[in-house]
């Protein structure tokens, strides 16, 4: 709950041949600034109040280094002067503007304080109180405006041949005016395919059909301002064995891979999965390839996906991506990162539990044209509860279609109070791709 402060006025006694008395007023005057900081919402704060004289012991600021930093604060400031560390100072507060942060001085001459955030950029006050006095230094210290500054979140992206739409790239901005429907956003000059306001300093921005493979810069623009960054880059067709389908587990069994709580038994599949690797050392955008399966040998038919990966999804280099039947999978790691699990958009990826059927595999890169075949498999269960697993765990497989000769059955790991023959979004061991 936020605490309204009462303004108030300091005056500290301290003229030439004052008594103990109006000393100890002085003080507790002091003390009473002090106690007077008190939380309120965003940060510690109190009132503005007037310098008065300063007491023999109050203490004194004769300068600040550095005298700037930026409006988030952050800045590591030393503070010199005198009275700093006497010993019935109390406690010590600085005061940038009206915003507290309570510091410990390192001397008598010198206090070391990190400058809290600040609205506005410009001057600000900045005092010093403790239980003897209060010193101010008037403008003592400077924010700077925030120079402007593009963040974005995946770092690769590319666009669909058949709907020219692009991957969904979220853009933080920071030092521009406040990001409005009149935003625009360019991929190396041509505009973003649509553009999505989330609040007034983050947008998400479509990569565009078209652009070349490689860096691209992004720019953002607002109220007649710009900002620019630099390290995007537009994903290019992928070679055959960038991707691999690294595991395969056909027949949960009465495991529960997904740790959703819910093994899998009888029409339930839902722990069935697919575990994908990128074996390139750039991060690999999923967000145009399409998971298939088809029962049998012949070509994959591109009409029979079981699974689309939602936009935006990136594999990071050297990285793990499960796919599972259904479920809710649990214990797995954010989008974008090594180990991380998805459900079927398909609702179901329907492996086959038949030892003599052989099910074709395969990962197809739609974001150009013809259609790029990655990866493709024909493989069979090996049995209730056992996966196949690459046999050079994680590297890339060139063989194609990969072969049962590629892969083995999974050896027993420990796993809770027993073993488990699977590891989805790990290596065989259990650790971390």
């Amino acid at each position: 709950m936020r605490t309204r402060l009462v303004v108030f006025t300091l005056v500290l006694a301290g003229v030439a041949g004052c008594n103990d008395g109006s000393k100890q007023g002085s003080r507790k005057q002091a003390a009473a600034a002090a106690a007077a900081v008190t939380t309120g919402g965003g940060g510690t704060t109190v009132p503005s109040s007037g310098t008065g004289a300063p007491g023999v012991d109050a203490p004194q600021v004769t300068g600040l280094a550095p005298g700037s930093g930026p409006l988030d604060g952050g800045t590591t400031v030393v503070i010199s002067g005198s009275n700093f560390a006497k010993s019935n100072a109390g406690q010590t507060l600085v005061l940038f503007g009206n915003a507290a942060v309570a510091a410990t001085p390192t001397s008598d001459t010198e206090l070391q304080v990190t400058a809290p955030a600040h609205t506005q950029a410009g001057p600000v006050d900045v005092r010093v109180v403790n239980d003897l006095g209060v010193a101010t230094r008037a403008g003592g210290f400077t924010y700077t405006p925030r120079a402007p500054s593009v963040a974005f979140v995946p770092a690769v992206g590319s666009s669909d041949l058949a709907t020219q739409r692009g991957t969904r790239i979220r853009l933080s901005v920071k030092g521009l005016p406040p990001l409005t429907a009149a935003a625009q956003v360019d991929f190396g000059g041509t505009a973003a395919t649509e553009l999505t306001l989330v609040d007034a300093e983050t947008i998400v921005a479509e990569v565009p059909f078209g652009l070349p493979p490689g860096a691209t810069a992004i720019t953002v623009r607002e109220g007649g301002a710009s900002a620019t960054t630099q390290g995007f880059r537009v994903q290019g067709a992928l070679t055959y064995g960038d991707l691999v389908i690294n595991e395969v587990l056909f027949d949960p069994g009465s495991t529960d891979p997904n740790n959703d709580g819910v093994p899998s038994a009888g029409s339930n599949q839902s722990d069935e999965f697919i575990e994908i690797v990128n074996t390139t050392a750039d991060p690999v955008d999923l967000t145009f390839v399409v998971l298939c399966d088809q029962v049998g040998t012949t070509t994959p038919n591109p009409s029979n996906p079981i699974h689309t990966f939602p936009n935006p999804t990136t594999l990071p280099p050297g990285g793990a991506l499960v796919v599972f039947a259904g479920g809710t999978p649990l214990e797995f790691a954010a989008r974008h990162a090594s180990g991380h699990a998805q459900a079927s958009t398909h609702g179901a990826l329907n492996l086959s539990n038949s030892a003599s059927t052989v099910e074709t595999l395969s990962l197809e890169d739609r974001s150009v044209f013809p259609v790029v075949l990655v990866f493709r498999a024909e493989l069979s269960t090996p049995g209730a509860g056992i996966s196949l697993v690459n046999r050079n765990d994680g590297q890339r497989i060139t063989s194609n279609p990969a072969r049962a000769a590629d892969y083995e059955q999974h050896p027993a790991r420990p796993h809770g109070q027993g073993t488990v023959r699977h590891s989805a979004g790990t290596k065989k061991d259990g650790s971390p791709f």
